[in-house]
């Protein structure tokens, strides 16, 4: 018993000390830019937030990926952000990501397809998560996926499963560790389509 038990503690240092390590420095301000990101009244509000970051681009990026968190949702239309408070900020931490490298930088995972209680949204998720890499697929077959993906007609974020999303948190977080800033990009709040989806 006394050998099982030293194993598992060597096997749990072993995974722990091989995690990526975030050597970076954010500060107070930025993370509280960051938490509040996403619950602000409206997206002027959201822009402004992510233009106060981009003026210290490597404290916003530590900060975003720490705070980097998989959550259950999956479907969050614009009406329940107030309910759905944690999916909507991981979504704007996300957006924060993509407008601070200027688009450049985004990471997928591969997860198995499996239908939805409702068969509409599960449609409309694979479809927008997944993108053409869906379409024609079957429940069980492997799909690649984005942390989340946004339909602007209906104003719903589809969130990819939480395995998925825990692998693209961890590629963010290697990426922070090997490159820790944003590569010297000028990021453009107004240019939507390189942050926004």
């Amino acid at each position: 018993m006394k050998r099982s038990r030293a194993t598992l503690f060597i096997l749990f240092w072993f995974c722990f000390l091989s995690l990526p390590t975030l050597a970076c420095e954010d500060d107070f301000l930025t993370r509280m830019r960051v938490q509040h990101l996403g619950l602000l009244c409206d997206l002027g509000d959201s822009t402004y937030v992510f233009e106060e970051l981009a003026k210290t681009p490597e404290k916003a990026l530590c900060a975003l990926v720490r705070q980097l968190k998989p959550t259950a949702e999956r479907i969050v239309r614009v009406q329940e952000w107030d309910n759905k408070l944690q999916a909507t900020n991981q979504v704007w931490r996300m957006r924060a990501l993509r407008f601070l490298t200027c688009g450049m930088v985004e990471f997928s995972a591969f997860t198995r397809m499996r239908p939805q209680k409702e068969a509409k949204e599960s449609e409309q998720y694979w479809r927008f998560a997944g993108g053409a890499d869906a379409v024609g697929k079957k429940p069980g077959e492997m799909v690649e996926v984005w942390f989340s993906h946004t339909r602007m007609s209906t104003a719903t974020d589809y969130l990819a499963p939480v395995e998925a999303q825990k692998d693209i948190i961890r590629q963010w977080r290697e990426w922070l560790v090997k490159n820790g800033t944003n590569a010297g990009c000028r990021p453009n709040a107004t240019d939507y389509n390189q942050w926004w989806f």
